[in-house]
């Protein structure tokens, strides 16, 4: 149950309305969806929210597990939620359709896609998940064997775009000790106790062993990381300031000459692409190799290697666009960029996808993607044509920005390229 009491009665409840506002940035004007499983940690969360009067929402899933136990968590929140009149969101999943391949993940990819929903829907700021301080150590460690960087003994942040972790400064024992404090309510997880999990592993041992040895060794260990988390932010601002990689809309360039100009070129790199998701091996792939064209892949997105420069931009499949014209205006190409067409002088923005060229009322006017084949017919060959795959080589176009080229065709030929600045020589 939930107990009433005065705001800022104890030194909790303090220490997390310091928390939320002056470190996450998080006001009452802002709108949360509460992730809750129904656990202690989650139920903390929520009352902690409710009682600083916060403008909530809660979402809740049920994952079908534990032998018809989820259901009666879900249940048991959706009650709690009545009880004190907040919005409550419940999905529940497919157990054998999540539990095709790694069901941890399936499962997290589930979760977060079913909050993202419900935040659209409902216009909601922030959703706030209720990771403490173990579980930011027990990921430390977990990625400290997996040897990763800086990036990677990080990787639990307090706010990370539009998610906040409101409880990440305060331990297991402190939220543990709060619920018995103030009669809160919870339901029991009993896979928590077993050792089925890594993470429950490193709960169950080696925190025990630690803290048995070092008093205060997990608050320790989180300034640790602060600390850790402090040096991140100064290298990254060395390496922007060092002119290491260029940014653009949909894309970053990292300049591979001038990163292995630098004496521990490797880290350097590493540090950079880490956070994108690729390994250390990957980067000393990247490192070595001297072939335009060749391609490099983490989990989320794709390297081009080109001419000294290392191309990244998110993993996509490549969209072939063609669209026929039939009356001035904006046209919505497949891969969602959209096209402005002008009957009138010829000019073509390319940074705004806006094309103007005279046409009458019979051409057969078609902007699409580039084919096998295309011959173009560049205004400085005197009505000479060149295949565009060779002009486009001619011109060091990379691969990347190919597939985003589009060309004007009226009756079967190709008037102009969109996305490239016509070649005068």
């Amino acid at each position: 149950m939930f107990v009433i009491y005065y705001p800022c009665a104890n030194i909790m409840l303090e220490d997390f309305l310091s928390y939320i506002v002056e470190e996450l940035s998080v006001n009452k004007a802002d709108k949360l969806l509460l992730a809750v499983s129904g656990g202690v940690d989650s139920m903390v969360m929520l009352d902690l929210c409710h009682q600083f009067g916060f403008n909530i929402e809660v979402a809740h899933i049920n994952h079908s597990t534990r032998n018809g136990q989820s259901d009666k968590d879900a249940a048991f929140v959706l009650e709690t939620c009545r009880k004190i009149n907040i919005p409550c969101h419940i999905r529940v999943l497919d157990y054998n359709q999540l539990s095709k391949g790694n069901f941890q993940s399936n499962a997290r990819n589930a979760r977060y896609s079913f909050f993202e929903s419900i935040m659209t829907s409902q216009n909601i700021d922030y959703l706030a998940t209720a990771h403490h301080m173990d579980d930011r150590w027990e990921t430390f460690v977990m990625n400290l064997n997996r040897k990763s960087g800086i990036a990677g003994l990080t990787s639990l942040k307090p706010k990370v775009d539009d998610i906040i972790r409101p409880l990440l400064a305060f331990t297991k024992q402190e939220i543990e000790k709060y619920s018995i404090d103030h009669s809160i309510s919870f339901a029991e997880d009993a896979s928590n106790n077993t050792d089925d999990y890594t993470r429950n592993k490193v709960r169950h041992h080696i925190t025990k062993a630690a803290t048995d040895t070092f008093p205060g060794f997990v608050k320790n260990v989180n300034q640790s990381i602060n600390n850790l988390e402090k040096s991140q932010l100064l290298i990254h601002s060395l390496i922007l300031s060092g002119g290491f990689i260029h940014h653009l809309p949909s894309r970053q360039i990292i300049d591979i000459g001038k990163v292995k100009s630098v004496g521990l070129s490797t880290e350097l790199l590493y540090h950079i692409i880490s956070p994108l998701g690729f390994s250390y091996s990957d980067t000393a792939d990247i490192l070595s190799t001297d072939s335009t064209g060749s391609m490099f892949y983490s989990s989320s997105h794709e390297a081009l290697y080109n001419r000294g420069k290392l191309i990244i931009r998110i993993k996509r499949q490549k969209i072939e666009n063609s669209i026929t014209i039939k009356e001035e205006g904006d046209c919505k190409l497949q891969d969602g960029r959209t096209i402005s067409f002008v009957n009138g002088p010829e000019t073509i923005k390319t940074d705004e996808l806006r094309v103007s060229y005279p046409i009458s009322d019979t051409d057969k006017i078609i902007i699409r993607s580039i084919i096998p084949g295309d011959k173009y017919k560049p205004s400085h060959m005197n009505g000479k044509t060149k295949t565009l795959k060779k002009l486009l080589s001619d011109l060091k176009v990379d691969r990347f920005t190919k597939e985003d080229i589009l060309v004007l065709e009226i009756n079967g030929e190709i008037k102009k390229i969109i996305g490239i600045k016509d070649p005068k020589s």
